[in-house]
């Protein structure tokens, strides 16, 4: 009789013990199952977020380091010295009286032709450029800017203007460093540049214009 008993708690234990081990087991089933249920709902969300960038184009705004510094230098060739060339061209509050594009100039801190002086350009279409001028050297005929601030979708912009002459001529060299303003979505680098490029080109050939008169 007593035998049976304990036989009979023997088994009352294994069955417990096998009943736990099925809980457990089906509790680990279970939070498996929810953990790779997570896994596929967070894979299923990125890939529903890639579609769209993937057919339409979509892009994140690029920071201002992941927009390329871009770089453009013009030349012109003219028929007067280069006193005179630099005599059209040095004056820093000036720009318009030479540049089509530019409808006048005010000279708004600092001394002109000194470095610090602050102008005002204001352009035909609209938009005011804010300018330093960074360097100046009458005996090298040329100066150094940079801009301060605009409503154009230009960012670092730093420019030099410089006469070289040669003989009776001379030749006026116009050179910028710029970046596309990274949160200009309506433009692209080319965009940028071929606008940058449009303004020299512009200044360029109506110097030209006013030299060979003079000349």
């Amino acid at each position: 009789m007593v035998t049976l008993k304990r036989a009979s708690k023997n088994q009352n234990s294994v069955i417990l013990r096998l009943a736990s081990r099925r809980i457990c087991f089906r509790s680990l089933e279970g939070s498996r199952f929810f953990a790779a249920l997570r896994m596929t709902t967070i894979r299923s969300a990125v890939v529903l977020f890639l579609i769209p960038l993937l057919m339409f184009g979509w892009a994140l705004p690029l920071r201002a380091a992941d927009v390329p510094t871009q770089s453009i230098s013009r030349s012109v060739e003219l028929k007067i010295n280069a006193d005179l060339a630099w005599g059209i061209i040095k004056d820093f509050s000036g720009v318009h009286r030479w540049h089509p594009g530019f409808t006048d100039t005010e000279l708004t801190g600092g001394v002109n032709g000194k470095p610090g002086a602050l102008r005002v350009v204001a352009m035909k279409d609209g938009p005011r450029i804010s300018e330093e001028l960074l360097q100046y050297s009458e005996s090298s005929k040329r100066y150094r800017y940079r801009m301060v601030s605009s409503s154009l979708p230009i960012d670092n912009y730093a420019g030099a203007i410089s006469v070289l002459g040669k003989g009776n001529m001379s030749i006026v060299t116009w050179s910028v460093n710029f970046r596309r303003k990274s949160s200009s979505t309506s433009f692209t680098d080319a965009d940028v540049k071929l606008m940058v490029d449009h303004l020299l080109q512009v200044g360029l050939t109506n110097l030209k214009r006013i030299a060979n008169n003079a000349a």
